[in-house]
């Protein structure tokens, strides 16, 4: 009997644990009604030095009738992630290697929070413009879809 309950008990927890899985992954791309974003830059540097990290603090709110999902499935294809670009006094966008900001829970309609996003300057001094944006990953940024989800970060000067 005791044997019997250990098993019933452990195969509790399994189930319990797989369907938490369930909850905070997705194997789907989100509808696009689910690609609406409000993103306000609370704290970021104006200056920084080539190649350095420094952190900016962007509140994120979900403004669509969807939950975005923290995590995506096996490959990392489908999870909601914080971004960033960053375009040239041409307004043109570099391409350079950017950090991702992960969501450390699914975000719900009308939720947000606040996160540390991690941003990388290019190895070229210069005056940058930065726009932050929400991607579900392998499916597309928000603002490919909906072009008022950009956040204008603003000015960031890259020095020596």
């Amino acid at each position: 009997m005791w044997i019997f309950f250990h098993m019933l008990m452990i195969l509790f927890i399994l189930v319990s644990c797989a369907e938490e899985e369930k909850k905070v992954s997705t194997g789907k791309p989100l509808p696009d009604s689910g690609f609406r974003a409000e993103l306000r830059i609370k704290e970021m540097p104006s200056e920084i030095r080539r190649g350095e990290k420094v952190v900016a603090v962007v509140t994120v709110k979900n403004i669509s009738d969807q939950t975005w999902p923290s995590k995506g499935d096996s490959r990392g294809y489908y999870g909601v992630n914080l971004g960033y670009q960053l375009f040239d006094e041409a307004d043109h966008p570099l391409t350079v290697e950017i950090e991702r900001t992960f969501l450390p829970k699914d975000l719900n309609p009308s939720d947000s929070l606040e996160l540390s996003a991690v941003l990388k300057a290019p190895d070229k001094p210069g005056k940058y413009t930065i726009r932050f944006d929400m991607v579900q990953e392998a499916v597309a940024w928000f603002g490919h879809k909906n072009k008022d989800n950009y956040s204008n970060g603003g000015q960031i000067v890259v020095g020596p």
